[in-house]
């Protein structure tokens, strides 16, 4: 008899833990494991969280992440710089920057300070975060009430790797790396012309014009007697001079002429225009 009760007893037994193993995976948790599990997840810090995100609606977007591609900065001075600490030019409050897409930006100085307050709210709320207590290994331990319930509680309190995390978002340019404008220099010769320069300058003058005329000339003294050949004669002869004459073709001034005599010069070559440098744009500056 006894022998049958211990027989009965043990199947009893085996059942039982055959439904109690059946029931643990589906049955709820009791009210002291579901505070354990609650301090574990409570305790964990989240990826999520130490990500602060700027303000989308003070800021457009198109300039919010032009500013941060190009890491322009304000400093003390007001000065704006880029990210490899070039001084980039502002004219009316305002500086030009490329974006991903190499289209031309325009941003406001006011609005780069504000990318930047945000910027180092983010990295300040960042840190902090990354420095919070974390639960130990010994009391995630004891909050666990058995094995099954561990793997449950850690799945669904383990944050997302993926989600709201900016390391692991491609960014727009990453592959890229900033280039700065290049440029090619073009040397112009100087331009030039052949140019007459005057050494003396034209004049005009009088020449007398003569003509060949048959004319009575002395003997005695080579006067020309033509038109006084008798008187002249016997005034010789009346002095016991030989009163002899003869007659020749001479050149006799008739008149005058205006003579022109051209200007006098030399060609010179002379710069009209001075050789000069050309800064000509190859390519533009820009992620590529």
């Amino acid at each position: 008899m006894k022998r049958k009760l211990a027989v009965i007893l043990s199947a009893l037994i085996i059942t039982s833990a055959m439904f109690t193993g059946c029931e643990c995976e589906n049955r709820t948790a009791t009210a002291d494991e579901a505070a354990m599990t609650t301090v574990t997840t409570e305790t964990k810090p989240q990826t999520s969280d130490t990500t602060v995100a700027l303000d989308d609606t003070a800021l457009d977007k198109e300039e919010q992440s032009a500013v941060q591609e190009a890491g322009l900065k304000v400093d003390s001075k007001g000065n704006v710089t880029d990210k490899n600490g070039n001084k980039v030019e502002a004219k009316d409050g305002k500086v030009e920057i490329k974006d991903e897409n190499g289209e031309t930006v325009e941003v406001s100085v006011d609005t780069i300070k504000t990318v930047n307050n945000n910027t180092a709210s983010a990295n300040k709320t960042s840190g902090s975060s990354n420095t919070s207590k974390k639960p130990s290994s010994s009391s995630s331990t004891t909050s666990k009430p058995n094995s099954s319930s561990s793997s449950s509680s850690g799945s669904s309190s383990k944050p997302s790797s993926s989600s709201n995390n900016p390391a692991s978002s491609s960014s727009s340019t990453s592959n890229k790396t900033w280039h700065e404008a290049v440029y090619k220099t073009i040397n112009h010769p100087a331009e030039t012309k052949k140019v007459w320069v005057v050494d003396k300058e034209a004049y005009t003058y009088e020449e007398p014009v003569y003509e060949k005329h048959d004319r009575t000339i002395c003997n005695e003294c080579g006067a020309d007697i033509t038109d006084n050949l008798i008187s002249h004669m016997k005034n010789h002869i009346l002095n016991g001079e030989n009163g002899s004459y003869r007659n020749e073709w001479v050149n006799i001034q008739v008149g005058t002429k205006t003579v022109e005599v051209p200007e006098e010069g030399h060609w010179e070559t002379k710069v009209i225009k001075e050789a000069w440098t050309e800064k000509v744009l190859v390519k533009e500056a820009g992620y590529y």
